[in-house]
């Protein structure tokens, strides 16, 4: 491998000993990446910045089934690869989801859950770090995810300090289609929260039954409504008028069940068992100023 690196005009060197000025591209063997990413190979380093990786393997051996190895590495370069590179290496496994249950047409479930944030949320733009930790995505995947769309002109970003806040690209063609999708696809977790919110004597709330299931990703039809369980003592009138708004912006019937908070916690009845035990998604039920 060593010698196939030199022949190509790398100079191969030692991660303790390592002169990324020696050449225009270095290949620095054993090189220790950030925990718990682990020890790559060979990090390729093109005029002192990382441009990819290489897991040596021995010659016959197929590289199918091996290939997390490398986008382990890759996801442990974070901030250090080359911007023009990152679109070169191999995907994250974080980001490199299969597509969405509730809208296929996405190239990940993780590209979809990003666009929803910023899409359906856009009031509060996160930065990449904290749009990383909200949805559970390893972050420098999410980053050259956000590079691609970007560059697609579908969203945009700003420097806030040394953050990087994205927003959706209301200027893009293709701005109220997209919306339109995501809000319909995504847009109870994000959507109904916040409408809930509004009402007085609610403790908190979750999506259940089949629109839950295919957001966390299990197979199955196209749910024709959104189940809602509110937990707390709301007035009912409230609720029915919440009901209302949102079928109609989501385009999809919301049912809403209240239970009293003691009820939620005992679970006593068939039905709230099987809510419990069945796909359960919470809503973020944020305090009023």
């Amino acid at each position: 491998m060593e010698r196939m690196l030199a022949d190509a005009g790398w100079a191969v060197q030692d991660a303790g000993k390592a002169n990324l000025r020696a050449s225009l591209g270095v290949a620095v063997r054993e090189f220790v990446l950030a925990a718990p990413h682990g020890r790559a190979d060979y990090l390729l380093f093109v005029d002192g910045a990382a441009a990819g990786v290489v897991e040596a393997k021995k010659e016959g051996q197929t590289l199918t089934g091996v290939e997390w190895q490398s986008a382990k590495y890759v996801d442990g370069l974070g901030r250090y690869i080359m911007p023009e590179c990152q679109d070169m290496l191999l995907y994250s496994q974080d980001m490199r989801t299969s597509s969405p249950q509730l809208l296929p047409i996405f190239r990940s479930e993780g590209q979809g859950r990003l666009l929803a944030r910023v899409y359906l949320v856009a009031d509060r733009p996160p930065t990449v770090a904290q749009l990383a930790r909200e949805l559970g995505l390893d972050d420098g995947g999410l980053t050259r995810e956000a590079n691609r769309l970007e560059r697609a002109g579908v969203i945009r970003s700003e420097r806030v300090g040394r953050s990087r806040v994205l927003r959706p690209n209301e200027e893009s063609p293709y701005y109220p289609e997209l919306y339109g999708l995501l809000l319909k696809a995504f847009g109870p977790a994000t959507v109904i929260g916040p409408e809930l919110a509004e009402i007085d004597g609610i403790e908190s709330a979750y999506v259940y039954g089949s629109w839950a299931a295919r957001y966390l990703g299990e197979p199955g039809d196209d749910p024709a409504d959104i189940d809602v369980l509110v937990v707390g003592r709301p007035s009912q009138l409230a609720v029915a008028r919440a009901e209302r708004t949102l079928s109609d912006r989501l385009g999809r019937e919301v049912s809403v069940i209240v239970v009293p908070a003691q009820d939620w916690e005992a679970g006593d009845s068939g039905f709230l068992q099987h809510v419990r035990e069945g796909p359960l998604v919470p809503l973020p039920i944020a305090e009023r100023d």
